[in-house]
């Protein structure tokens, strides 16, 4: 998929894999709208990456993808302001045993919301244009996870849900694919993993 000139949603980037992600993609030409609760972090990054590719090419827009209402009425406005979203990344999540409530919530509900929602606007059977979704799951989602048992969890459901929708949406020239990310590497390591990785798989 030629990223050059696509618009991309992605969650939960304003530091982090997202982070690294959203600038490996703006190397590569995409317009960026960072959706993320954490305001500060969203702005400096999105100082820094308009400084860096150009103002038009990066957007921060706030939200708590926990509330329905709120997650869906922020990918609308980024609709208006790109036009139409080319690539949704379903990237916000935490891994935190001791809130699992919230972990699960972020970790699986939250990304079956964004992904209903990339759907509903790039069917091609509705108007849509197709594109591009991607799920964050990681290696924990195909094993056992003896330390993190939830998070684990939440990976193996990430993995299935994905899967089970890609089978569906064949004819809606809507293609799915997973970022798989190593946990035990340093914050250096996946971010210059992940960026080519993900730019270089597509």
């Amino acid at each position: 998929m030629k990223i050059e000139g696509k618009n991309v949603f992605i969650t939960g980037a304003a530091q982090g894999l997202g982070e690294g992600i959203s600038e490996a993609l703006l190397e590569r030409g995409a317009r960026v709208c960072i959706a993320d609760i954490n305001t500060e972090k969203g702005e400096q990054t999105v100082k820094r990456f308009q400084e860096k590719y150009g103002q038009e090419k990066a957007i921060f827009l706030k939200v708590d993808v926990t509330k329905a209402d709120e997650f869906e009425s922020v990918f609308k406005d980024a609709v208006s302001r790109f036009g139409q979203i080319d690539i949704m990344m379903n990237n916000a999540g935490i891994m935190d045993e001791s809130r699992w409530e919230l972990m699960i919530s972020l970790n699986v509900m939250t990304l079956v919301r964004g992904t209903n929602l990339a759907i509903e606007h790039m069917d091609k059977l509705k108007g849509g244009k197709g594109g591009l979704i991607v799920n964050t799951a990681s290696v924990a989602g195909f094993g056992p996870g003896f330390w993190f048992p939830v998070y684990g969890g939440t990976k193996h459901a990430v993995i299935g849900f994905t899967t089970s929708w890609a089978v569906r949406t064949h004819d809606t020239n809507i293609i799915k694919l997973f970022i798989l990310y190593q946990f035990q590497c340093s914050k250096h390591q996946t971010l210059i993993e992940m960026q080519y990785k993900f730019c270089t798989g597509i």
